[in-house]
């Protein structure tokens, strides 16, 4: 009698924990295993890189905005010491008034007109009908204005008062450039019409710049 009631407790025992495939449908699961845990972390995981990815674009605009205002400090340091060396110079603001004239003569009146010339030359040579109309009518359109040394625009052909003196800017309106071929006017907005109004301010190099006394290594009459 021992012996079978020991037989049926070890059997009972057995039965409490039964993991064959046969009853696999019956084995009771706790409910905080019955979601998707991979799906969870997957989640977690994506939230977090795109935390991070946003703030390394925060990092990078708030450095690269640093960075431009430094640039801008430097760059206008620089050009307050070039002023400066010329107003040490004995008559600096005569000589380089002069210069400053000159280099808009020779641009408008020699050194532009040659490029249209020989781009003209080029365009026959290839069997190409030429564009003496369009390249005179750009460069009609830029305007050599006379400013006063801080750079405040006067009326065309006006001087400013006491330039010989105090000194003078010149400041390019539609700055020429030379292009290889016209595109065929349409009967809508052009584009440049649309574009805010460009100017440039002349270099004693006759080269152009974006601020006085400064210098540009973009400068160039084509396109």
């Amino acid at each position: 009698m021992r012996a079978q009631r020991r037989k049926i407790v070890i059997r009972e025992l057995f039965q409490a924990n039964v993991h064959s495939p046969l009853f696999l449908d019956r084995i009771y699961k706790p409910i905080f295993f019955s979601f998707d845990i991979s799906g969870l972390i997957k989640l977690v995981f994506e939230n977090w890189k795109e935390k991070t990815k946003e703030f390394k674009i925060g990092n990078y605009a708030e450095e690269n905005a640093g960075e431009k205002r430094q640039r801008a400090k430097r760059e206008e340091k620089a050009r307050i010491k070039v002023a400066e060396v010329w107003d040490t110079v004995l008559f600096a603001q005569v000589i380089r008034g002069s210069l400053l004239l000159t280099q808009s003569i020779l641009r408008k009146y020699i050194i532009l007109p040659s490029l249209i010339i020989v781009k003209n030359i080029g365009r026959m040579l290839l069997f190409q009908s030429p564009e003496w109309s369009e390249d005179l009518k750009d460069l009609n359109r830029e305007m050599h204005i006379k400013c006063t040394y801080n750079g405040v625009q006067l009326s065309e052909g006006e001087f400013p008062q006491n330039w010989l003196r105090d000194g003078i800017q010149i400041k390019i309106l539609f700055p020429f450039r030379l292009k290889p071929w016209h595109k065929p006017q349409k009967r809508s907005l052009d584009k440049d019409s649309m574009q805010v109004e460009k100017f440039r301010f002349l270099t004693v190099w006759g080269m152009e710049t974006d601020l006085p006394f400064w210098f540009s290594p973009k400068t160039t009459f084509l396109f």
